[in-house]
């Protein structure tokens, strides 16, 4: 073989792999990206998406002197996440009486329900804040290192709650002649899985504390 005939494979084959190159770059890793995020983030985007709109509820609610109740669809991803309401008295720290209780794990090892859940650092100091955490394989909070995911404050409401009664139910913390339930909504507990409804609730205490009721309506 010449020269110029060892030149023009060697040539040809700088041309096929930059060709080979370009086509990887516009097409396959873009494909593989498409693909992955099909089948890896599509069902969490939507748990984020509601968790977003939960929000956006939230403060309609509070900024609107006159709307005081909202009835919203809710998906939340079964073994997967966990919501959680914080009061604007719970601190970020443990054993904190005024921090919410997960009721889903009784069982030890990993029993949660004598557990106070601190507020997430990436809440704002003093103010209720909503939080998505994920679900765990066992325990979810006492013993585990499980950071929140994703959080929103409001300056506007002292506590988001559960659901609110005349008598306490439960675990429920008295305030004056009502009484609250912690928010703690699970994505599934046991055989019952989360809620495709949610009632929200605002509720003046007095003319200084605010509450934000989450109410689950129904069960997938």
């Amino acid at each position: 073989m010449n020269r110029k005939g060892a030149e023009r494979i060697v040539f040809g084959t700088l041309i096929g792999l930059i060709i080979g190159a370009i086509i990887f770059a516009t097409v396959v890793i873009p494909l593989f990206r498409f693909i992955y995020g099909w089948y890896t983030s599509g069902v969490e985007e939507v748990t984020e998406n509601n968790f977003n709109e939960l929000d956006k509820v939230i403060n309609s609610l509070l900024k609107d002197e006159n709307r005081n109740e909202e009835v919203m669809d809710y998906y939340i991803k079964d073994n997967a996440y966990i919501l959680v309401g914080f009061s604007s008295r719970c601190k970020p720290q443990e054993n904190d009486l005024n921090c919410p209780v997960a009721q889903c794990h009784t069982t030890w090892p990993w029993s949660d329900d004598t557990y106070h859940i601190p507020a997430p650092t990436s809440c704002f100091a003093e103010k209720s804040c909503l939080c998505l955490f994920k679900d765990l394989n066992a325990g979810d909070f006492d013993g585990e290192d499980n950071k929140a995911l994703k959080c929103f404050s409001y300056p506007k409401a002292n506590y988001l709650v559960s659901s609110v009664n005349d008598v306490n139910v439960g675990k429920a913390i008295s305030l004056g002649s009502r009484g609250y339930e912690d928010l703690v909504i699970y994505g599934e507990c046991g055989k019952i899985l989360g809620p495709t409804k949610l009632q929200l609730r605002k509720i003046k205490l007095n003319d200084k504390e605010t509450i934000i009721e989450i109410a689950p309506l129904e069960k997938q």
